[in-house]
């Protein structure tokens, strides 16, 4: 059952542009592109702090698995907000409320990491020494370090931002089961010209099985008739045979009188021709 929407309210998802002609998915693609890059870089600065001790391929799969994350949580946050703001579904404002506030915490907890660490080399320590007020070097560092975290968020907060916006409005459920059922009609139309000259033939064929099956049927019927004819005839001189042979009249009374015989097939049944009732005869 479609559900109308109230009056006053346009149609859920009604984006004619997403219906036909271009709907730009190519720049779509570029900006997520570039909000992928944004956070692989961004979440760069943080794993390599905390794990300047493992092997780079370690460190990439965490960045790539972070940044992988990240989108698929604005990814979400998108998705959900579109379909609580058209359907005015509760469940998708809530979905979309935690999953908000979970990726908040992600980077608010990466921003605190890249304040707090700082890497070997701006002051001399390790890289999970913390910076302390009282020293002017390690203050000076400390800055710095302030200044990368807030890099880090700016890029958090963008790349999240445009995949985020990204998803919200390309997210059409009418418009991608329009798509899908484009796909699916050019398909089966595809399908049905592949298949047709083989209908063709085989229609061809069962045409001619279902003509040479009545050619059969015809064949056999005449053929019955005409054995049964011959039998007919058979039947007939035998009996006269029998007269000629007793040569009294009065026995052989109605012993000549062979009934009807059959004189061509019957188009109705199988050939024959058959006596006639009983009361008839007699």
């Amino acid at each position: 059952m479609t559900r109308t929407p109230p009056p006053g309210r346009r149609r859920p998802f009604a984006d004619a542009d997403r219906l036909s002609g271009d709907s730009g998915n190519h720049r779509t693609y570029a900006l997520l592109l570039v909000a992928a890059v944004a956070d692989a870089a961004a979440f760069y600065q943080v794993v390599a702090l905390l794990m300047s001790q493992q092997q780079s391929w370690t460190v990439w799969l965490l960045v790539a698995g972070f940044t992988v994350l990240s989108l698929g949580l604005t990814h979400i946050i998108g998705m959900t907000a579109r379909r609580f703001v058209e359907r005015h579904l509760p469940p998708a404002g809530l979905l979309a409320a935690i999953t908000t506030l979970l990726w908040l915490f992600m980077g608010a907890g990466c921003f605190y990491v890249r304040v707090t660490h700082m890497s070997t080399g701006e002051a001399g320590g390790d890289s999970f020494d913390t910076p302390v007020a009282d020293s002017s070097a390690q203050s000076v560092a400390a800055g710095h370090d302030v200044g990368g975290a807030l890099l880090f968020l700016g890029l958090f907060l963008a790349g999240g931002l445009i995949a985020g916006a990204t998803s919200y409005l390309s997210h059409n459920p009418v418009a991608e089961s329009y798509a899908r059922a484009l796909r699916g009609h050019a398909e089966a139309r595809g399908e049905v010209e592949r298949l047709a000259p083989r209908q063709v033939r085989a229609t061809h064929r069962y045409e001619q099985e279902l003509a040479e099956r009545e050619r059969d049927r015809r064949r056999w019927e005449s053929a019955t008739a005409e054995r049964l004819a011959w039998a007919e005839e058979l039947k007939h001189y035998a009996r006269h045979l029998m007269a000629a042979h007793l040569g009294d009249p009065a026995a052989t009374d109605g012993l000549t009188d062979s009934g009807a015989r059959l004189v061509k097939p019957s188009p109705a049944g199988p050939g024959l021709h058959s006596a006639p009732p009983p009361e008839k005869a007699a």
